[in-house]
């Protein structure tokens, strides 16, 4: 089995870093952003498919690479990464400590994914 990911400040945002390979940017409430495609969240959440459905995105757009629509969250960037990763299909990281635990599993139950 592959080792899992780890999180560091110098690579919080990565492999989401990209406007290139994204169609919407989560920000996290500590105002870091995660460039990702609306489809795998879309298929993990029906409250991300609605959100992402027709005529309901938000009208605040970012980056000067690209204008794309941009979801603030509550949760932090640590915990968005993880929740990310969660709906990425790339190996998923292991969770070593309680906050990790408490901080993704309260998320998910907030937005009702289903892994």
């Amino acid at each position: 089995m592959p080792a899992s990911p780890t999180l560091s400040a110098t690579s919080l945002t990565a492999p989401f870093d990209n406007p290139a390979k994204a169609d919407v940017v989560l920000r996290s409430s500590d105002n870091w952003d995660f460039y990702v495609l609306k489809a795998f969240f879309s298929f993990s959440s029906p409250i991300f498919e609605g959100l992402f459905g027709e005529g309901n995105m938000p009208d605040e757009m970012t980056t000067d690479f690209r204008p794309l629509p941009v979801v603030r969250l509550t949760e932090d960037a640590v915990t968005l990464k993880l929740l990310v990763i969660f709906c990425y299909p790339i190996p998923h990281p292991t969770l070593h400590t309680l906050h990790d635990v408490t901080s993704v599993g309260e998320c998910i139950c907030n937005v009702v994914f289903f892994f």
